[in-house]
């Protein structure tokens, strides 16, 4: 007898039989009753073969069993096709079957979280995420999401930290917040910059002074950019740069939400003011998604 796997059958209309392949979608087929296609009265062995048509990709016909096995795409689509039962005689009997298959609706389950719309897709789904979240379920709360260059976590590595007139042989790696020095600028035009490695939605800026109560960064400026070779300021409401508090000490970290977030692949801090009698020192972190 023609059978199939019993843990995918389910029971259907009008004689249907109905295969669940699981996650890929449901797979009919309809108008043939499995059960009497065909039997060989010998008890005998029983080859099976597909003779025309196609079966839908991802699944398999068993030669010896007529098992047909696998997990078909999940799309709406429909597969005619004929078995041909042969037994040790010689003697055979043709069967004709129609696959339905009907698409999942990825997005039932309601996947994307904190408030995200979700949009069916082929063999998936994709999510549109609200403000400050992002991920592919949106399960990112970006502006409290370091991209790494703290010393805690170091996924920026050194390589992508750099920094321009700096103080003696200071390094710009160093500028990582919470290390355990800092970097420190030569003074006005210092900067100090992170390559993120690539384009990424920035919300958040936090900085800390070099580790010494004489060189910490009271104003700063951002610039961002693309390509590494254009920047453009962070502006403040008027249109003009926006100068950001920084430490009122050496080791307090100060954070600032950027309104609105922007998209960079780089991030440059320039000190505008530091503590009398010192220099323009910086540890830095970047959050977003």
């Amino acid at each position: 007898m023609f059978s199939l796997p019993l843990d995918l059958l389910q029971a259907g209309t009008g004689g249907d039989v109905i295969l669940d392949p699981g996650q890929g979608g449901t797979v009919y087929i309809s108008g043939t009753d499995l059960r009497k296609f065909i039997e060989d009265p010998d008890g005998g062995n029983i080859t099976y073969q597909l003779v025309s048509g196609h079966l839908p990709p991802g699944t398999n016909l068993n030669a010896k069993t007529g098992r047909i096995t696998g997990r078909s795409p999940d799309v709406d689509a429909t597969y005619t096709f004929t078995i041909r039962a042969t037994d040790h005689h010689g003697k055979y009997a043709d069967g004709s079957f129609s696959i339905d298959i009907r698409e999942r609706d990825q997005c039932l389950s309601h996947p994307c979280q904190h408030g995200g719309s979700c949009t069916d897709g082929f063999n998936g789904f994709n999510c549109t995420c609200g403000q400050d979240y992002g991920g592919s379920l949106c399960e990112t709360n970006c502006p409290t999401n370091p991209f790494g260059i703290a010393n805690s976590k170091k996924t920026i590595p050194d390589a992508q930290i750099s920094a321009h007139f700096t103080l003696s042989s200071q390094n710009a790696a160093d500028g990582r917040l919470q290390s355990s020095s800092g970097w420190i600028g030569a003074g006005t035009g210092s900067w100090l910059q992170v390559d993120l490695g690539e384009m990424k939605k920035v919300y958040t800026v936090a900085t800390q002074g070099y580790r010494s109560s004489s060189y910490y960064t009271l104003t700063y400026t951002v610039q961002y950019s693309t390509d590494g070779n254009n920047f453009k300021y962070i502006e403040d409401s008027t249109g003009g740069h926006k100068a950001f508090a920084g430490s009122v000490n050496y080791d307090t970290v100060v954070k600032h939400y950027l309104t609105p977030p922007v998209s960079a692949r780089f991030v440059r801090f320039l000190p505008l003011s530091w503590h009398s009698g010192g220099k323009p020192g910086l540890r830095v972190e970047i959050y977003g998604c």
